[in-house]
């Protein structure tokens, strides 16, 4: 049972990871179009 949540946590901070990674690269790519 405390497994089971370890790994939620885990998924959690997985995904609001990959949000700022995929955020920094949009953010890269609008600079790239602009200059």
């Amino acid at each position: 049972m405390v497994f089971y949540y370890i790994m939620i946590i885990i998924k959690i901070f997985y995904t609001i990871y990959n949000i700022q990674y995929i955020k920094l690269l949009f953010y890269k790519l609008r600079i790239n179009i602009r200059y």
